[in-house]
């Protein structure tokens, strides 16, 4: 909910982190829209199936955790659950490459949100 007309103090609203591409949507649900949509497209653009999963038809879905710091920064990259060694070293590879990210904030402060994304691996034929 935008609090901007309601007389609620905007510095006291939580925001969700979101990607600086989208810092020009001005309702934060739009904004937050937006940054998934991007951040799919980047993922849809980026993610390189590994080939020792092509050769053995490997498919499945990897849990990848990670924090977006105060500061906008992406660190703690984790794969939490992953078919195989070949999916999680992807992830990793995918999630510190992202774009910039807005932090999130809470009563107007900058704080590291933590993040969950499953990414499915799928082969088509």
């Amino acid at each position: 909910m935008d609090l901007k007309n309601t007389g609620i103090d905007p510095s006291l609203q939580s925001q969700m982190p979101y990607l600086k591409k989208c810092k020009s949507v001005e309702l934060s649900e739009s904004r937050n829209d937006c940054s998934e949509k991007a951040l799919l497209n980047y993922i849809y653009a980026n993610l390189r199936y590994p080939p020792n999963a092509v050769k053995y038809g490997i498919e499945g879905i990897a849990i990848t955790q990670f924090v977006i710091k105060a500061d906008g920064s992406v660190s703690s990259i984790e794969v939490v659950q992953g078919v195989c060694d070949d999916f999680k070293r992807e992830c990793e590879r995918l999630f510190s490459n992202m774009p910039e990210w807005e932090s999130g904030t809470i009563n107007g402060e900058k704080v590291d949100v933590l993040k969950t994304m499953p990414i499915k691996f799928k082969l088509y034929y």
